[in-house]
């Protein structure tokens, strides 16, 4: 698509305002988000378990801006696809949990840990 003011872009610029003007509460506390997740991930963690769940949760962060940029434009199933995969990498907070046989744990860290093992 070309627009004038823009140059080209992707998607459908047209639909944006309809979406944001529907959903106000939702972008503004999206927009809300970045300072707070730009704080969470500028501490340092040292535990091979808190590294692997910072990684998660960058990847669901970055993930946000995806489905954000999916949705202004119209395209509400991909985004959705998008949203489901954030749920599942979320996964249920006792996979944080530690290992409840530790000296089982294959590496250092436990398969339990991460709810690998069944």
């Amino acid at each position: 698509m070309r627009n004038e003011k823009l140059g080209i872009v992707a998607g459908f610029p047209e639909f944006w305002p309809r979406v944001h003007d529907k959903f106000p509460l939702f972008f503004k506390a999206a927009q809300e988000l970045e300072p707070i997740q730009n704080r969470i991930f500028q501490k340092q963690v040292s535990e091979p378990l808190h590294k692997i769940l910072r990684h998660i949760s960058k990847t669901v962060s970055n993930s946000l801006g995806a489905l954000i940029v999916l949705v202004l434009n119209g395209y509400g199933n991909d985004a959705m696809r998008v949203a489901r995969t954030m749920a599942a990498a979320s996964g249920p907070p006792s996979c944080a949990a530690p290992p409840a046989k530790p000296d089982r744990a294959p590496a250092p860290i436990a398969a339990g840990a991460l709810g690998l093992n069944g």
